[in-house]
């Protein structure tokens, strides 16, 4: 993300900035974004900033929704989505950002991207497992020499 460009969730009338560095959202009382509710996790998702846009991962058992679909792989948020962690509905706001493409997955539902080392070790591990997998899902979906 560049200078100009910054990310704001809004959460009824809070509004909390990625500003680029590591946003925290969980129930934890230390993470940046507080949400209740118990389908919430102690530290249930990061949004780290990168260079194609912000990065959210899911750290939790309950899951992420984006616009009322469960997420599987982690997810570069476009303007105006809805992220829907437990009963919490928090907006994406990008600004300075015209014309951002929406953050759909591409073929079966994988995603990849750079990730920016900037971000915390324990934030970037997810991030990176996840990315594993989809490169493990994906060469295994790959037709071999004997399937053509």
């Amino acid at each position: 993300m560049t200078a100009h460009e910054s990310l704001a969730l809004i959460h009824g009338t809070r509004h909390y900035r990625l500003d680029g560095r590591v946003l925290t959202v969980g129930r934890l009382p230390e993470c940046d974004v507080v949400l209740a509710g118990d389908a919430v996790s102690r530290h249930h998702a990061a949004i780290i900033p990168t260079p194609t846009g912000p990065l959210l991962v899911d750290q939790s058992r309950n899951g992420i929704f984006i616009n009322d679909e469960r997420i599987q792989t982690p997810w570069v948020l476009a303007d105006g989505e809805c992220i829907r962690i437990g009963d919490s509905v928090l907006l994406v706001q990008l600004d300075g950002r015209p014309g951002i493409p929406p953050g759909r997955p591409e073929s079966g539902g994988r995603k990849v991207f750079p990730l920016w080392l900037g971000a915390g070790l324990r934030h970037l591990s997810g991030a990176i497992g996840a990315l594993v997998g989809m490169l493990a899902a994906d060469f295994a979906a790959r037709p071999g020499p004997h399937d053509r």
